[in-house]
């Protein structure tokens, strides 16, 4: 019986006997000498369309591989052209180098690349003894050309002088500064902003760069130590809020007035503001201090008492007002003559007395390593970070040679993102380095120039200043 099966299956569908008696077992064909034959068809057709189906998925799957291995190709190469553009070697050709004082020099370079960018780069020797780095606010309430800001701080020092000076810290409408800041020992802002980075320094060449925090407090004689609620503008009626003479020349204000400020969206248009007259300071009491050493941050500075008084009063010279709030009756036990310590300190510490602070983000460098912490303070705006622009940077080595930089943006220059900036700067050798307020208020003033940058007012100048020389008859 198996064998005329066979002899079956053989002749009308050549299948090899072998394969027969290996798909079909011999229980399933004792019933009929039908059944054998469709059996046999079904099998070997299924393995048919089983081995044409294995060859169409290796196909495919060689055909997928191939596929991949050409975008994946494509987009190495992509890759490769941009990691080249980007790492590909500027062309730096020096314009300018001019000496403007012993120990500064500026400098003009036009660096050529995947795009034309125009330097301007004050180098400053800060050990050199005459020189000093010093932040510059603007005159109270008002935002101001650099060449006006100049004019008036050399108006009202005669023993220094400004040889050059860059755009400084960021600023809100009002022309009040951002982040954590400092001019010459006297405190503008308290509060850090988001976690910005800021550069502390001492004016005679020792910078720190960090995400610093401030604390003040005020010691009154025999009391524990009250922490400052605030710095020239007061939010709420209690706690102890310090004024300086850049909050104006009296506190409060008695009348309110119409201000032109600028828009923070359209920078280059102009919007007009009632600022009201200040009735909640008016009626609290405050004391008029005289700074009994030189003013400055991180230590404790003795202050007299000179007057105590409520509503408006004058910011004394070399010294500044504390408002009391109505939580802090001291009024009554406080008399002219009393010694008041204003106390302050910045975390992470530094060794030595602070009389400059100014905020940026992000920081460019460190260690002379690429490190812009842009995402770590809070700075993720993408048209800020990689939009070519106008910038302005500061940056610094261990040598004590400080940079002040400005990237121009117009006739042929096209600005720069901020990867950019931190590779300009690296080349320009600096170790630390960190972004100021730039765009449409980047400029820079040199001593006898032309204005370059933008001719945007601005609310503070970080300046070259040299101690003016006196010879005696």
């Amino acid at each position: 019986m198996t064998a005329v099966l066979t002899a079956v299956a053989t002749a009308f569908f050549s299948v090899p006997p072998m394969e027969v008696c290996h798909t079909a077992p011999l229980v399933e064909v004792q019933h009929s000498a039908l059944q054998p034959v469709a059996v046999v068809r079904s099998v070997a057709l299924r393995e048919q369309r089983s081995r044409r189906t294995r060859s169409a998925k290796a196909l495919t799957r060689g055909s997928r591989k191939s596929r991949s291995g050409v975008h994946s190709s494509r987009s190495k190469r992509r890759r490769g052209a941009q990691s080249r553009r980007q790492a590909s070697p500027l062309r730096w050709e020096k314009l300018l180098d001019t000496l403007l004082a012993d120990g500064v020099r500026y400098q003009r370079y036009w660096v050529t690349g995947a795009v034309g960018q125009r330097l301007h780069v004050l180098r400053v020797n800060l050990q050199e003894p005459s020189l000093e780095l010093m932040l510059i606010p603007s005159a109270p309430g008002q935002q101001q050309g650099l060449s006006e800001i100049v004019r008036r701080y050399d108006s009202l020092n005669v023993t220094r002088t400004v040889i050059a000076a860059i755009n400084g810290y960021f600023w809100n409408r009002r022309g009040l500064p951002v982040g954590i800041t400092a001019s010459d020992g006297e405190l503008l802002q308290l509060h850090r902003y988001k976690r910005w980075s800021a550069v502390v320094g001492d004016g005679r060449g020792r910078l720190v760069l960090d995400t610093f925090l401030l604390s003040v407090w005020v010691r009154f004689s025999g009391k524990d130590r009250i922490p400052l609620a605030g710095v020239n503008a007061r939010q709420m009626p209690d706690g102890i809020v310090l004024y300086t003479r850049a909050a104006g020349d009296t506190i409060p204000r008695l009348r309110s007035v119409r201000v032109s400020l600028f828009d923070e969206d359209n920078p280059d248009s102009l919007v007009v503001e009632t600022v009201p007259a200040d009735t909640l300071e008016q009626r609290l009491w405050k004391l008029q201090l005289r700074s009994l050493r030189e003013p400055a941050l991180n230590r404790s500075v003795p202050c007299q008492v000179i007057g105590v008084d409520s509503g408006a009063v004058p910011v004394p010279l070399r010294g500044c007002v504390l408002s009391l709030g109505e939580d802090i009756p001291l009024q009554e036990r406080l008399r002219i003559g009393d010694t008041v310590w204003i106390e302050s300190s910045v975390s992470p510490p530094v060794p030595f007395a602070v009389r400059h602070i100014w905020s940026g983000t992000p920081q460019l460098l460190r260690n002379g390593r690429l490190s812009i912490t842009a995402e770590r303070e809070g700075t993720v705006l993408w048209r800020f970070l990689h939009r070519r622009r106008p910038r302005t940077a500061i940056g610094w080595n261990r040598s004590r040679e400080f940079l002040l930089v400005v990237v121009e943006q117009g006739e042929g220059s096209a600005g720069a993102t901020i990867p950019e900036l931190a590779r300009l700067m690296q080349r320009l050798g600096a170790q630390w380095a960190l972004n100021l307020d730039g765009g449409s208020s980047s400029g820079m003033y040199v001593r006898g120039g032309d204005p370059i940058g933008n001719a945007r007012p601005v609310a503070s100048a970080l300046a070259v200043v040299q101690r003016r020389l006196w010879s005696t008859p």
